[in-house]
């Protein structure tokens, strides 16, 4: 990937206005967190460490808080309760998988012993419901696994129900796998993938499944948007509180469009932004969207995410002016910070923090996270005091 623009530069393109990034009395209490999961050793070392930043949300400024957590696996997947009271940390080794529930400080720093450990065969993806009271497992790909949470201590109650695909979405003799992808923000839809793997061609189904959010029972699986391809090519599809965002990729470079879907399974998009509407729609290597649905960080060859407004009323994609520098990663669960990644192929990696204004789309940088060693994840959090 080319290296990013230098920060004077970046800041040239930004246009200047004033914005105030003040508290509100919802974030009174909280806290910014930012975890980062670094992989000691060589690539496929069994060593990772679990590090926590707090982050200020009015300048942005980085503070390393505690001690590292230090697991030992072959693959770590961390989740953070909607509260960030607790951490969840799928330990995979192939051969045994673990739930270990790590309870944290009012710095979001995780204790160093874990409140409780369930053990799951097979688990590979673990995901908590935005309510906190639920969370869903993937069981080898191919099955859905219900978990009860308490609120007040943290604790998993694995259900006895495994929910498989209703039907074989690719007929006989397929070789699917099953992926999440994320909930609605209230955690009443649950959506998932299934892909079919054959000789020199891949498919994806989309589907979307109601959750009960009294009790977590999923809903029969609605398919919402497919494709199927040959020869490297394919969709990437994201999903948001009110849109489907699609990325069509021919397997070669930049991607020609961004397409915008409804949620009702259409097979037109809403809008679709091609270079004539919008140049970085026509030179997106990939999009992050906000989850709420309203802007699009655009990736563009030039090391750069473009943010773009949704406008749903002129059916458009609009350029706000604003950039940011890196490869667009995570915004923070209340939408206040912006995190971007400067990979470099020798040279440790460096997160970038921005702050995020989410009525205008305007970004300000603040501090940075720089590690001695390659990121291997990023869990943004809010702690709630």
């Amino acid at each position: 990937m080319p290296r990013a623009l230098p920060w004077y530069f970046v800041l040239c393109l930004i246009p200047l206005s004033f914005q105030v990034f003040g508290e509100n009395s919802s974030h009174k209490n909280a806290v910014e967190v930012a975890y980062v999961l670094t992989q000691g050793g060589v690539t496929g070392s069994s060593t990772y460490s679990l590090l926590t930043f707090n982050v200020d949300s009015n300048s942005g400024a980085v503070i390393s808080e505690g001690s590292p957590l230090h697991l030992d696996a072959k693959n770590v997947n961390v989740s953070a309760s909607p509260d960030d009271h607790y951490l969840y940390v799928l330990e995979n080794d192939y051969l045994v998988e673990y739930i270990r529930v790590f309870a944290t400080d009012s710095f979001g720093v995780p204790q160093s012993t874990p409140l409780q450990t369930v053990q799951v065969p097979g688990l590979t993806e673990f995901e908590v419901d935005p309510t906190g009271t639920f969370a869903f497992g993937n069981r080898s790909f191919e099955a859905i696994q219900m978990f009860s949470i308490d609120p007040r201590t943290g604790f998993l109650s694995p259900s006895s129900n495994l929910v498989s695909s209703p039907f074989n979405p690719w007929g006989p003799g397929s070789n699917e796998l099953m992926f999440f992808e994320g909930f609605n923000p209230n955690g009443s839809e649950l959506y998932h993938q299934w892909g079919e793997d054959a000789y020199d061609w891949y498919g994806v189904k989309y589907y979307r499944s109601s959750v009960d959010t009294s009790n977590g029972e999923l809903g029969s699986p609605q398919e919402i948007f497919d494709w199927s391809n040959s020869g490297g090519e394919g969709d990437v599809a994201s999903f948001t509180a009110r849109w489907m965002i699609v990325l069509p990729y021919n397997g070669y470079g930049p991607a020609i469009e961004v397409d915008v879907y409804t949620m009702d399974g259409s097979d037109n998009p809403l809008i679709a932004c091609t270079s004539e509407m919008l140049l970085a729609c026509g030179e997106s290597l990939s999009v992050y969207p906000d989850p709420a649905g309203h802007f699009l960080f655009l990736q563009t060859a030039a090391g750069l995410a473009e943010v773009a407004r949704i406008d749903e009323v002129n059916k458009t994609i609009v350029d706000t002016g604003y950039r940011i520098a890196g490869s667009m990663k995570q915004l923070s669960p209340d939408r206040r910070l912006a995190y971007a990644q400067i990979p470099d192929k020798k040279d440790p990696d460096v997160i970038s923090v921005y702050l995020f204004n989410p009525e205008n789309g305007y970004v300000r940088q603040g501090g940075s996270i720089q590690l001695n060693t390659k990121i291997y994840a990023l869990i943004t959090a809010v702690h709630r005091n």
